[in-house]
């Protein structure tokens, strides 16, 4: 069992970033999905063993827009999400995360939080940091291709 946070579109929240690191010291795996990535300068001096993070569509830079990586024998597919229209709808990811063999797929982009099971695939958002109406995140578990946890709103 892994423990893991997910988190998304911080958009210069950096304050609220900062309210996360104890429970990010806590984790193994860190999950950021794209925008905002000056934001997490902190986060990949101080854990840079267990950050995975993507690029966003506000994100410049050359980081991959597309990760796959595998824990206790889970295969994830990390993106922010905007290259696949998932503001309309999300099939098109759960396609390209099935054709891939990825059982979970972790992304952002709609600033709204979910978790739905779609072609045999876990595709959870963990919502957006800097939202000004419901900022949120993810923490959970990863056992033998199965997530679990449970989403958390920032206090200001």
């Amino acid at each position: 069992m892994k423990k893991i946070i997910v988190f998304s579109d911080s958009h210069g929240a950096i304050g609220r970033l900062e309210k996360l690191y104890d429970l990010m010291e806590e984790m193994d795996y860190i999950f950021f999905c794209g925008d905002g990535l000056n934001d997490i300068e902190e986060i990949k001096n101080r854990f840079p063993e267990k950050l995975f993070a993507v690029h966003g569509n506000c994100d410049g830079g050359s980081m991959d827009d597309e990760k796959e990586i595998v824990i206790d024998e889970t295969k994830i597919l990390l993106t922010h999400g905007h290259k696949y229209n998932i503001k309309y709808d999300i099939n098109n990811l759960a396609e390209s995360a099935k054709s891939r063999n990825c059982q979970v797929v972790f992304y952002g982009h709609t600033h709204i939080a979910n978790a739905e099971m779609m072609k045999d695939v876990i595709m959870l958002n963990p919502g957006s940091l800097g939202s000004d109406l419901n900022p949120s995140y993810f923490v959970g578990t990863i056992v033998e291709g199965k997530v679990s946890g449970k989403y958390y709103a920032i206090q200001e």
